[in-house]
């Protein structure tokens, strides 16, 4: 049998044809370099090492194990070897113990830590202020202004801009035209016809009229307010205060000491 790799229809266009036997020969080779182990998923079917269960389940679908597939259940990894499962490793973070059978160390368990104690110097000290008073409020005489009590504001002034258009205004109706159609007479084999009359009528008049279609703009200016400004003084009227008392502004705190019964602990 001759093999082909492309094909040309009539119309003149070639198309190259996938060898779908060598792609699988060549998947099969690179799986086989790589050690043959190939991950498939988490399934929830329960393993165990050397669990037999050849069928698992993995995303709700039923997947029949082939040797070299690894899966995850739960925390654990299991790779199959064509019959059973064997229990390859953790998913979890192995730390120094994973590969320790048991481990020492010495520890203090219980005991006591000292109370620090401060030893200091005192001294004065002496506060002086007015924390209580009346306060004045006056007009002053100095002829600075700082408020205006009173005055009077300015009305605002608006200013509004119209967008217009000419509609027309009928101010005669006119008249409808008006014919009179000619009369006849047979008389004697003698056919007489009297003169009939047309009138035009007269066209109505009009004239042009502006009117507002839109607001186009409106500007309001700000107020202005006109008063009569006015000094205004605030004093203040306490008593002084007097405040002493003691304090130790400076000196030593001592070290905290702990006290305790060494022990030893075993882990395995």
């Amino acid at each position: 049998m001759s093999d082909i790799s492309k094909i040309t229809l009539p119309t003149g266009d070639s198309y190259d044809i996938k060898d779908t036997k060598a792609r699988e020969d060549i998947s099969a080779i690179k799986t086989s370099l790589v050690g043959g182990i190939h991950y498939i998923g988490v399934t929830t079917t329960p393993l165990t090492d050397n669990s037999d269960t050849a069928t698992i389940q993995i995303n709700d679908d039923s997947v029949d194990a082939k040797q070299g597939d690894l899966v995850i259940y739960e925390k654990l990894e299991f790779i199959y070897d064509g019959t059973k499962w064997h229990e390859f490793g953790s998913t979890g973070s192995l730390k120094g113990l994973a590969f320790k059978d048991t481990a020492t160390g010495d520890y203090t368990p219980t005991g006591s830590v000292s109370v620090p104690t401060f030893e200091g110097t005192s001294g004065n000290v002496s506060v002086r202020g007015t924390p209580k008073g009346t306060i004045t409020i006056s007009t002053g005489s100095s002829g600075s202004l700082n408020y205006t009590p009173a005055g009077t504001i300015a009305a605002p002034t608006t200013t509004v801009e119209l967008e217009t258009t000419t509609v027309n205004s009928i101010t005669n109706v006119g008249t409808l035209p008006s014919c009179t159609f000619p009369d006849y007479s047979v008389d004697n084999e003698t056919l007489t016809i009297s003169e009939g009359s047309f009138s035009t009528g007269a066209l109505p008049t009009k004239k042009d009229v502006t009117v507002a279609t839109s607001v186009k703009s409106a500007k309001t200016t700000a107020p202005i307010f006109e008063g009569t400004g006015t000094e205004l003084k605030a004093t203040f009227n306490g008593n002084e205060l007097t405040s002493t008392g003691e304090f130790t502004p400076e000196g030593t705190i001592s070290k905290p000491n702990f006290t305790g019964t060494a022990g030893r602990v075993t882990v395995s």
